[in-house]
């Protein structure tokens, strides 16, 4: 079995640290997790976030414009 995560962070905010905790636990129980986010704060292999600066600069200016009215 496959599984993907989706979250906007890795690690800040509860329901990024509930998709953390889920992802390493299905690794734990032997299963192929990865984990995909805007924003990446860990070395985990198995987390995926954007690689080149431009599109983490692009990740940064999106979670901006995401909170305005």
């Amino acid at each position: 079995m496959k599984v993907q995560i989706l979250s906007s962070f890795e690690s800040s905010g509860g329901a990024a640290r509930a998709a953390n905790r889920l992802h390493k636990a299905l690794v734990e129980q032997g299963i192929d997790s990865t984990m995909r986010v805007r924003t990446k704060s860990s070395d985990d292999w198995r987390v995926v976030g954007p690689r080149r600066p431009v599109d983490r600069l692009k990740a940064d200016i999106n979670s901006i414009l995401e909170t305005l009215p």
